[in-house]
């Protein structure tokens, strides 16, 4: 399998997005979560698309209003529906067992959701890397999720979130990959971040408690740094180079970023604090690299018009 600037794409996700969700835990704890995540993608939206909409660039400078009613389904599904619930879940379950819910859940869906839109065939290769990668993720986090109180409501209840901000996120991916085969991925991005952002916000504002009295901007430093990190990398580098990724090899192959998301999340805290890794997860490890070798190495399959 030849590398290609791609690969390099999806490393470059994969680093990010693997340190991003302790920056999104220090921000929550200080603001309310859609506050915090709406005024993270309005920002991120109005930086992308003064870049593209720049006096030197000349095409693709709006999306037909034909294509606007998917764009919007997309950028909702995306945004407001799925990082509401998953802020929301932050603030009641540990960042590395929302992670973990994530991670099992994405590649599967994706690739269900791909097939039954006809947006991507199944490919044996294809289910058995996924597999390969579940049961890594189940080697190496089953044992942190079982001490989780599960008879918690609340914990119970921020799990279940985090499944559904997972399912709203695969599903607004998966409708947004024809847009990308006939707009640049810099516009989508732009269109997606400011308008789920700006929903976002308009919810917070107007139902969230705390919002208004946060939005005056004392969040303290913790939580200003955490959403630097995470509009600029997290946002404008991590979900830019994401779209690409999506327009070229689909949905399922694309998300298997999130086999690889949680190693990184260990070997920080190993490299971090000093934290050890026991046999049985050093083998989960390797399975979920396995999976996603096996996975990029699928082509990706035609986009339909």
């Amino acid at each position: 399998m030849p590398f290609t600037y791609r690969h390099l794409l999806f490393a470059t996700i994969c680093l990010i997005w693997g340190t991003t969700w302790v920056a999104t835990k220090l921000g929550v704890d200080a603001v309310p979560p859609m506050l915090f995540a709406g005024t993270r993608f309005a920002v991120a939206g109005l930086v992308v698309l003064g870049y593209h909409w720049a006096p030197r660039r000349r095409r693709g400078r709006m999306v037909p209003a034909e294509d606007l009613p998917r764009l919007l389904i997309s950028a909702a599904l995306l945004i407001p529906l799925t990082y509401a619930p998953l802020y929301w879940g932050l603030r009641v379950i540990p960042s590395g067992l929302a992670a973990v819910l994530n991670s099992a859940l994405t590649p599967l869906v994706m690739l269900l959701l791909g097939v039954a839109l006809g947006e991507e065939r199944f490919l044996v290769r294809q289910g058995i890397a996924i597999g390969i990668g579940i049961l890594g993720l189940a080697l190496l986090f089953w044992p942190a999720a079982e001490a989780i109180g599960s008879a918690d409501k609340w914990q119970t209840l921020g799990m279940l979130a985090i499944v559904a901000a997972t399912l709203a996120s695969c599903a607004g991916s998966v409708l947004a990959r024809p847009l990308l085969a006939r707009h640049p991925a810099v516009l989508l991005s732009g269109l997606t971040y400011l308008a789920g952002g700006a929903a976002l916000l308009l919810l917070s504002l107007g139902f969230e408690p705390g919002a208004r009295a946060a939005a005056g901007g004392e969040w303290g430093l913790l939580a200003w740094l955490g959403w630097f990190y995470i509009v600029v990398f997290g946002t404008l580098i991590g979900y830019t180079f994401y779209f690409v990724l999506l327009r070229d090899w689909g949905p399922s192959r694309s998300a298997t970023y999130a086999f690889v998301v949680p190693i990184i999340a260990v070997i920080s805290g190993m490299l971090s604090f000093g934290e050890t890794v026991s046999r049985a997860e050093a083998a989960g490890m390797m399975l979920m690299l396995t999976g996603a070798a096996l996975a990029l190495g699928v082509r990706a399959p035609a986009v339909r018009g």
